[in-house]
């Protein structure tokens, strides 16, 4: 059964409206979706609740290897160095991830870190200084 999403007005909320089972139609005075989908997502329509939305193949891909890596590679490798480092190490090296994370957003999504992003990143290292250093 093929969809076609019908809009009353232009920025409306789409509606589908069906005539038989293979065809679908829109009203007389709405106006038909045919927004190609390789077309900007400003121009095309939002999906609907059961349709997968219309991404490139690399952006598949790029969601893909985002998934194994947080939900299966970045726990594995975590335990992996749980055993192979001392612990302490392994669980400060899990705990700056936001650190690093803060300068990787530069190079990876062209977003600049903020001057309060680098001054929080300054006070907690200063901090874990001062607890390594003057620390019991």
């Amino acid at each position: 059964m093929r969809l076609r999403r019908c809009y009353s007005q232009p920025g409306e909320k789409p509606t589908e409206t069906k005539k038989t089972k293979s065809e679908v139609e829109c009203n007389d005075t709405s106006i038909q979706d045919d927004t190609p989908n390789n077309a900007p997502a400003s121009e095309r329509a939002p999906p609907l609740w059961f349709e997968l939305p219309a991404l490139t193949r690399v952006d598949w891909i790029q969601i893909t290897a985002g998934v194994g890596l947080v939900t299966f590679l970045c726990p594995a490798l975590s335990n992996y160095a749980l055993f192979q480092i001392a612990l302490g190490l392994a669980v400060s090296l899990g705990s700056i991830g936001p650190l690093y994370g803060l300068f990787l957003d530069w190079p990876f999504k062209g977003k600049r870190p903020t001057l309060y992003g680098c001054a929080g990143v300054f006070l907690t290292i200063a901090g874990v200084l001062i607890l390594c250093v003057w620390g019991t």
